[in-house]
């Protein structure tokens, strides 16, 4: 439980060192978001998985790549073959970016939904700015009518609000705080959020508000502290309102767990921890945690007096891993490079794509973060599957290793080879017809000339007088 109350989302703010790339990568890449492609797929000569139980597994869509390259979202699972059928969505628009191809973004998002047969876990905000929270409702709306309420497996109303209070943000006041919890803001914002979702057809769709890993501490079952975060009330009264339509869904994430330690008189070795961190059987990180997951949530439904027709929903809305290191990484682990190397990305998720989720305890759902790598509140982080919007190869491949060529849109080039193939022999061909033209008129003159040099000459105008 120790651990589990620490597995928490990523930390405050700081500018990362590669915001100009990623910047470019952004603007360049938006570019696509008015055209049409085919299926995108990351390149690599590492194969892994197919991967198990993948019906129960999704991807979390970064900003870099909703905003960037919505075109460019895996329609397979990095590195398998395998398709992937569902996506969690942290918000339909960030008012920072630009409005004026907001609809083409979804309209890409939409195509993905239709090719795939995916479903989507929408989020929407809640923050200490209430005008720009209904804003991000209006727009969450627009969204779900745009890709359909036949394509909404779930909503979440406010992620990780837990620890919203520690945010180094100067828009997050004690007041802020205080109102949201103690003063009831989120619960009475929560039942109009549903209202409206019940309103446009959406009365039987999972709804929830994401937590993090701390919540498991400090409570009668979930954290409930004063002035920072009242979430067993706020649980308490979602389970006797809304009963099993509410589903726990709970960020994990073993790659900032503080409780791992470097290895017995060293400085900068972590065998141990990356061991019991990486793996993905009871005693292992994300396994155990999710158990005391549900176990809390049995208590918890239990507390509320649901009894019977089948347990409560529970999703792991994030877990992953950062290589190369996170700027927001402030544990231990930092001086670790073996903590952030990519080698143990690949072994967390390999481990992910084969996690049978079969156990009596497992969530129902997991969500991988993510496609790409980005930004935790301006801090550079690398929990992508692929590097940026430019890169058309998967971040788990051989060193040296280039792909299949790609267009300026990530569309890819294969075609071309068969394209210069066919010009060649076209052009081949030509030649051949031209050379055999001109051999059949050499041969032709050839013949004229000797005809006329063979034939008698003609008589004269006089001899003939003669």
């Amino acid at each position: 439980a120790s651990r589990a109350a620490t597995m928490t989302a990523r930390a405050p703010p700081r500018m990362g060192r590669r915001l100009r790339r990623r910047a470019a990568a952004l603007a360049l890449a938006a570019a696509s978001a008015a055209l049409p492609v085919e299926a995108w797929t990351c390149d690599s000569d590492v194969a892994i998985g197919p991967g198990v139980s993948l019906q129960s597994k999704g991807l979390a869509l970064d900003d870099t790549t909703f905003r960037g390259c919505p075109s460019r979202i895996p329609s397979e699972w990095p590195n398998t073959g395998s398709p992937v059928t569902s996506l969690r969505l942290f918000q339909s628009w960030d008012e920072s970016w630009p409005s004026h191809n907001r609809e083409d973004v979804w309209e890409d998002l939409r195509d993905f939904v239709r090719r795939n047969g995916a479903k989507i876990f929408v989020g929407s905000k809640i923050t200490c700015d209430e005008s720009a929270d209904a804003r991000d409702w209006r727009n969450t709306l627009d969204l779900i009518r745009t890709l359909g309420t036949e394509s909404i497996m779930g909503v979440s109303v406010g992620n990780e609000l837990d620890i919203l209070w520690s945010k180094d943000d100067k828009t997050i006041t004690p007041e802020c705080i205080e109102n949201l919890w103690d003063g009831g803001r989120l619960w009475r914002v929560f039942q109009q959020r549903v209202a409206d979702l019940d309103r446009i057809g959406l009365q039987a769709v999972p709804v929830t508000s994401v937590f993090t890993g701390a919540v498991f501490g400090d409570g009668p079952i979930f954290m409930e502290q004063p002035g920072k975060a009242l979430v067993n009330s706020f649980l308490m009264d979602a389970a006797k309102k809304y009963g099993r339509r509410y589903v726990y869904v709970f960020n994990l994430y073993p790659y900032f767990d503080p409780n791992f330690v470097l290895d017995r008189n060293t400085s900068n070795q972590c065998t141990s921890a990356l061991a019991a961190a990486t793996c993905w059987t009871r005693g292992c990180a994300v396994p155990d945690t999710s158990a005391t997951a549900r176990q809390k949530v049995r208590q918890m439904t239990a507390a509320a007096g649901m009894q019977g027709s089948g347990e409560a929903l529970l999703w792991i809305g994030e877990t992953g891993w950062s290589s190369p290191k996170a700027s927001t990484l402030g544990t231990a682990m930092a001086t670790c490079r073996a903590w952030s190397s990519l080698e143990t990305l690949k072994t967390f998720y390999t481990g992910f794509l084969e996690w049978a989720l079969d156990a009596g305890d497992d969530p129902d759902h997991v969500f991988y973060f993510t496609v790409r790598d980005s930004f935790n509140f301006a801090r550079e982080e690398h929990f992508g599957l692929t590097d940026d919007c430019l890169d058309h190869r998967c971040k788990i491949r051989s060193p040296g290793f280039v792909g299949s060529p790609r267009g300026p849109f990530g569309e890819r080039l294969d075609w071309l080879q068969w394209v210069w193939l066919a010009v060649g022999a076209s052009v081949m061909l030509i030649v051949g017809v031209l050379l055999l033209c001109a051999r059949h008129r050499s041969r032709r003159e050839k013949a004229a000339a000797a005809a006329a040099a063979a034939a008698p000459a003609p008589a004269s105008r006089g001899a003939a007088q003669c």
